[in-house]
């Protein structure tokens, strides 16, 4: 499964905390996101959360340190404000302070 990895930028951040709902499209709206590029996936699921966890979880676990790097290299971990794009479907999920916000 293909994903894009888009970083939220430092000072939006905050912007995630509180809100859920279509109040998340009004916060996203002109917020540039860096690309951080295209990341192969091993995942069974089409769920978009299942998908957007398992991306949380190589950039984010010490344990698959290794498979991160060969994978997606030396790049930031995914965090709250932060965009998983699946390619397959075209949908987006958003890092929420707690789960995931399908777009």
């Amino acid at each position: 499964m293909e994903v894009v990895f888009h970083k939220v930028p430092v000072e939006f951040m905050i912007n995630f905390y509180g809100v859920n709902g279509p109040a998340i499209r009004n916060k996203i709206a002109g917020i540039n996101y860096e690309n951080l590029g295209v990341i192969n996936l091993d995942v069974s699921s089409d769920d978009p959360e299942d998908i957007a966890e398992e991306l949380f979880d190589l950039t984010n676990n010490p344990g698959r340190q290794d498979e991160r790097e060969e994978r997606y290299g030396r790049g930031p971990s995914l965090s709250v404000g932060d965009m998983v794009e699946i390619l397959e479907t075209g949908k987006c999920v958003v890092c929420m302070p707690s789960g995931w916000e399908v777009l």
